[in-house]
């Protein structure tokens, strides 16, 4: 039993050419990716929609992420308050509701002076850089009385 210990260590010790082998030094590579989404489609800079009451589609919007998990949001924003306005109405706009995929419509929420927001909470479904796609419109029910055009900015994110 001692000699096969003896003999074992010995060929632990001896590299091929029959010269003692000592280990060098080792180094772990390593490299870090935060997770990230960014929009693979988007809206065109102006979407005109028609002047009667009603749902518009004005256009789908894409993201991907490159992780899986709950930790995204994409969050719609309204310059004006979901609230589409028109510089010759002196009244108060037309209240407009916004919806993405297959969320319900929502009126935005003030997130500040003549800021609304909403957030979706999306879950990257699917392996990393899978494509999540919806559609985005928007939806009024008063009529626009007064000459001119109603406007009003909405701006997408997405986090992380």
């Amino acid at each position: 039993m001692k000699l096969r210990f003896v003999l074992t260590l010995s060929f632990l010790l001896l590299s091929p050419r029959g010269a003692l082998a000592i280990p060098g030094p080792t180094s772990l590579i390593t490299a870090d990716v935060s997770p990230g989404c960014s929009f693979t489609t988007q809206l065109d800079p102006i979407e005109i929609i028609g002047n009667t009451p009603g749902t518009y589609i004005i256009g789908d919007l894409g993201y991907t992420c490159n992780f899986q998990g709950p930790e995204a949001i994409l969050t719609i924003s309204s310059s004006g308050g979901t609230v589409l306005v028109n510089p010759a109405d002196t009244g108060s706009g037309v209240q407009y509701k916004v919806k993405w995929g297959l969320s319900p419509f929502v009126t935005l929420t003030a997130a500040g002076p003549g800021l609304a927001e909403t957030e979706f909470g999306v879950n990257p479904p699917g392996p990393p850089l899978t494509e999540v796609k919806g559609a985005v419109s928007i939806q009024y029910s008063s009529p626009l009385t007064v000459a001119g055009t109603y406007s009003d900015t909405i701006v997408f994110t997405i986090s992380p």
